[in-house]
């Protein structure tokens, strides 16, 4: 896997800042509030007001790649810094402040950085299009607390 993991990120490019395309991406609110429509009217108002504050819309990020880390930093946050061959490594949310457990994993064109806490867990899976003038992020919430994963789509483009 890690042969497969490195020579497949190479396709990232080493350090690019990119912009939100808003009108090409998904509503993280409406995603969130249909996440959580069928929970009782007791939890619902805590997991949407827990999932919105840790979803905020991210405007930029920035993506850095080495031989042998990826990192991706949104907006002023904190960057996830992940080493390539799947190791797990400590991350501090710059939104929660509270730590986290995050790797790195590759299958086909998509390499993604993984999140996990006690509660749950976040895939953010980055496909890089257009020879990295594009960069779709697909984020995946899962927790035994939520009735459903909260799915949505980002679309970015390249700085000049």
């Amino acid at each position: 896997m890690l042969t497969l993991l490195a020579a497949s990120i190479l396709a990232i490019p080493p350090a690019t800042s990119y912009t939100l395309i808003p009108d090409s991406s998904d509503d993280i609110k409406a995603a969130v509030n249909q996440t959580v429509e069928h929970m009782s009217f007791i939890t619902r108002p805590i997991a949407r007001g827990r999932l919105n504050k840790t979803n905020p819309l991210p405007r930029h990020m920035q993506v850095t790649r080495t031989n042998d880390t990826i990192a991706v930093a949104f907006d002023d946050g904190n960057p996830i810094i992940t080493p390539l061959n799947g190791d797990t490594v400590p991350w501090r949310s710059s939104l929660m402040h509270e730590d986290y457990q995050a790797h790195a994993e590759r299958a086909g064109d998509t390499t993604a950085q993984i999140i996990v806490a006690p509660d749950g867990e976040r895939k953010n899976e980055y496909v890089f299009t257009d020879n990295g003038s594009r960069l779709e992020l697909r984020v995946t919430i899962s927790s035994h607390r939520l009735p459903r994963s909260l799915t949505y789509t980002l679309r970015f483009k390249r700085d000049a």
